[in-house]
């Protein structure tokens, strides 16, 4: 759903939603502010987080699984996420030397998937940067390469009511 699209539909029902803060350039600054200050630790509390849980995480994700981030911001977790895939696909037989991963970072800011991919660049994945909204995750289905690791690993889950996001990826992915 195109950007300006969205704004007209949230602007008639009387609402601004958080998201459209970390539009463009401004967008961007806005987000990595927020994501370094010491009044707001979620961020790293959430890399944090991951960091420690990682392993056992990993038991549960078979090899082979594509991986979609949707907000993805500066795809610090998801570089941390690919790398412990791409080495649990080396290790786990067939370990051909290939690993069949590819990376979909997706963010209504492309200045963010961007960052995302950079982050990544030198990682064995194939890689393709997705500027959109979590509600076009039909979309994503349609044109990734399946199975598929659908991940909403920051801060974008708070810009939702959680139901609704719940609901749509049960839906859609289900």
């Amino acid at each position: 759903m195109e950007i300006e699209k969205k704004l007209i539909e949230c602007l008639k029902n009387h609402e601004l939603p958080d998201y459209l803060l970390y539009t463009g350039a401004g967008g961007t600054k806005n987000w990595m502010e927020l994501d370094r200050s010491r009044t707001f630790p979620v961020a790293r509390q959430l890399t944090s987080l991951l960091e420690k849980n990682l392993e056992s995480l990993l038991r549960f994700i078979p090899t082979g699984m594509s991986l979609v981030s949707v907000g993805v911001g500066s795809g610090e977790k998801e570089e941390l996420l690919l790398k412990a895939l791409i080495r649990k696909n080396l290790a786990e037989p067939p370990a051909s030397g290939e690993v069949p991963i590819c990376y979909y970072p997706v963010d209504i800011n492309s200045e963010f998937v961007d960052l995302a991919l950079a982050k990544v660049r030198d990682l064995p994945v194939e890689k393709r940067g997705v500027a959109g909204f979590i509600e076009d995750i039909a979309t994503f289905k349609k044109n990734c390469r399946l199975p598929v690791l659908f991940c909403i690993l920051g801060n974008t889950f708070c810009n939702y009511e959680p139901e609704f996001i719940l609901q749509l990826v049960r839906k859609t992915l289900g």
